[in-house]
């Protein structure tokens, strides 16, 4: 059996159990099968049927389907899946159960509370989680290579990055370039664009292609050489949005007292003789990896806490019997994470693990953005399990300590290599255009060939020698090089003049070839080979081919207009035509050809919509068959029959 739940603002609005053998209609029109009175939708907006499985298809022009993969006009639903409209949640469930709905995948989520809970609670929401409907405003966050960091609000649509002044963002790296890359926004999606740059954008370590957009998402990062900039989606009122929250809403529910703590972490509010009360917590941080010496100091500070507060306990208890109440109540607080909602919980707990998964796998960058995400909910104490030793903040240390670990060691690296390969480069350059400086070598090409080499090694001796005796050589023979590539220039020129008419003759194009072979034996240009005479006698067979031609074609098509073979007679007079558009002959037979076809096309096509009228769709097809064979493809009732034979499947 299958269920639709929508929910709206987290709050649920229907619920529909689904008939297979039905389908379903969703949106603003009265006689939807699921009507949503909300100018979100179009009138009929969604379609939702079964077809070997339930699918759901978007019938709006002006909007799509938000799932988990991204926006879609179509989606195949599984077990449990969830997509969004605007602010509106459709969970789809094949068996659904008495527990509570679970969260959406991290990009489309939002913090869904029990109503007790809304009356009393204001969410947290991660801003990663549902971007189209917070208001948030894009930031970049630019770490250079000296460490420093710089936040910049982006605003506007489009932001190029790169070394230049024009650059909306300048970044001063050696690895940049002058526009490196840009960042645009189209509606409440954002993208990013490598612009061709010489040393690649990197988007969460992986290079892009030049020139092709990719989806840009909160907290991905983008690296330019050195410097790293993380893209983030932030709400500027969230601190008033903090402050706004009741203070009852903060207030923790306390448990009963119970003979055992059920959390280390727990606040100790104890009151001294002097009558005034201090508190202090017990927080004990262990590593990932979680050593046992670290658990027997933690047993330990727990066991002198309890037994600090026995004492302090038995002192007070034979002079104020309500501080023991008052003790009671405060010995067992929640703790941050255990405040948030269960939601929220789940989405900590996977962040974690797949924080500690990348760590482990030595994908830092990705590992440092799940830590992050868990302190944008957390961010005073982070996740803390000691039961499981798992502290978020001790994890995001080592994620950040192996970043830099990784970077300078990559820094050494590269530093290294680099030296090496300078020297093996501009070796292997001189003696590679040391082999092409052979005498009669271009002065100017040498240079290029060395000019990589130079700029490593300006001082470079080999080079020098080559440039030197290159420029003897280029001296002696300047001037005799300059006369003979003037004389072959103009050579050149008139053969090609030739060429150009030979090739519109084997094209058939025969008045430009004409034409073509006039300027060449016009110009003043040198013959060596005596084209000119070559010019003259094709000049002279293309003029009497074309007569011949065109003559023959305006007796062919004279002889089928008489026997009204209106459309063989087209033909052939379009063809006479486009050899020579000046024949006035053929345009006025061929304006005289036209006309009587069209009149007779008209009455076949008159005759074939009164049959059709009357019934007779056999009889109209026949008719509308020969309008097909006899008028041209260009023709109107040529198309309209045409048209009539697809209706009837003709």
């Amino acid at each position: 059996m299958a269920k639709l739940l929508i929910f709206v603002n987290s709050k649920e609005l229907d619920s529909i159990t689904l008939d297979e053998a039905k389908e379903y209609i969703i949106g603003r029109a009265k006689d939807a099968d699921i009507n949503i009175r909300d100018t979100t939708f179009s009138r009929k907006h969604l379609r939702l049927y079964y077809e070997n499985n339930w699918k759901v298809e978007c019938l709006s022009k002006f909007a799509d389907i938000q799932a988990a993969t991204g926006s879609t006009k179509f989606l195949e639903l599984v077990e449990t899946t969830d997509f969004m409209i605007a602010q509106y949640r459709f969970s789809f469930q094949l068996e659904v159960s008495d527990s509570k709905e679970q969260a959406l995948e991290f990009n489309v989520e939002e913090d869904y509370l029990e109503e007790s809970e809304l009356e009393n609670q204001t969410p947290i929401e991660d801003e990663d989680t549902d971007v189209n409907f917070q208001v948030t405003q894009p930031y970049l966050t630019i770490t250079f290579s000296d460490q420093t960091v710089n936040k910049l609000k982006l605003e506007g649509t489009e932001w190029t990055i790169g070394r230049t002044d024009e650059a909306l963002v300048q970044i001063n790296d050696s690895k940049a370039s002058r526009k490196h890359c840009q960042i645009s926004k189209d509606g409440n999606s954002f993208y990013v664009m490598d612009l061709g740059s010489s040393n690649g954008t990197y988007l969460n370590r992986r290079r892009m292609k030049a020139n092709k957009i990719a989806p840009l998402n909160s907290g991905d990062i983008i690296r330019i050489g050195s410097t790293q900039l993380v893209f983030e989606m932030i709400d500027e009122s969230f601190q008033s949005k903090l402050l706004s929250v009741p203070t009852d809403a903060l207030k923790p529910q306390l448990p009963a007292v119970s003979a055992q703590p059920q959390n280390p972490y727990a606040a100790l509010q104890v009151r001294s003789q002097g009558g005034l009360q201090t508190q202090g917590a017990v927080r004990i941080f262990s590593p990932a990896a979680g050593a046992k010496k670290d658990k027997k100091k933690f047993i330990a500070i727990f066991c002198v806490t309890i037994a600090t507060l026995a004492y302090l306990l038995k002192g007070e208890k034979t002079t104020n019997t309500s501080g023991v109440k008052n003790l009671a109540s405060n010995v067992e607080t929640r703790s941050p994470f255990e405040l948030l909602s269960k939601d929220n919980q789940d989405l900590v707990v996977r962040f974690y693990d797949q924080a500690y998964k990348l760590y482990i796998q030595g994908n830092y960058e990705l590992a440092l953005n799940e830590t992050r995400k868990i302190h944008r909910l957390l961010p005073e104490t982070g996740y803390l399990d000691l039961a499981v030793e798992k502290d978020s903040k001790d994890l995001e240390r080592l994620i950040t300590a192996a970043v830099e670990l990784n970077r300078q060691k990559q820094a050494i690296q590269r530093s290294q290599e680099q030296q090496r390969q300078l020297v093996e480069e501009v070796n292997a350059i001189v003696s590679r255009c040391n082999t092409m400086a052979r005498p009669g070598t271009n002065i100017q090409s040498a240079r290029a060939c060395l000019a990589p080499a130079l700029e490593l090694d300006p001082e470079n001796q080999g080079a020098a020698r080559i440039i030197a005796r290159l420029e003897a050589e280029e001296e002696t023979r300047r001037s005799l090089a300059a006369q003979r590539a003037y004389t072959a220039g103009q050579v050149d020129k008139g053969e090609n003049l030739y060429q150009q008419a030979v090739n519109l003759e084997k094209n058939d194009r025969l008045l430009d070839a004409i034409s073509a072979y006039n300027r060449h034996i016009a110009s003043t240009l040198p013959d060596p080979n005596n084209l000119k005479e070559k010019s003259k006698e094709r000049k002279q067979q293309i003029s009497l081919e074309l007569k011949k031609r065109i003559d023959v074609l305006m007796k062919e098509a004279t002889t089928d207009y008489e026997s009204k073979n209106y459309k063989d007679s087209i033909a052939k007079l379009t063809k006479a035509l486009r050899l020579d558009p000046s024949v006035q002959e053929a345009k006025d037979l061929l304006g005289s050809v036209t006309n009587d076809l069209n009149k007779n096309m008209k009455t076949i096509y008159s005759d074939s919509v009164l049959e059709e009228s009357l019934g007779n769709i056999e009889s109209a097809k026949s008719l509308w068959k020969k309008i097909i064979d006899t008028d041209v493809a260009s023709g109107d009732y040529y198309r309209k029959a045409k048209s009539k034979l697809k209706k009837y499947g003709g």
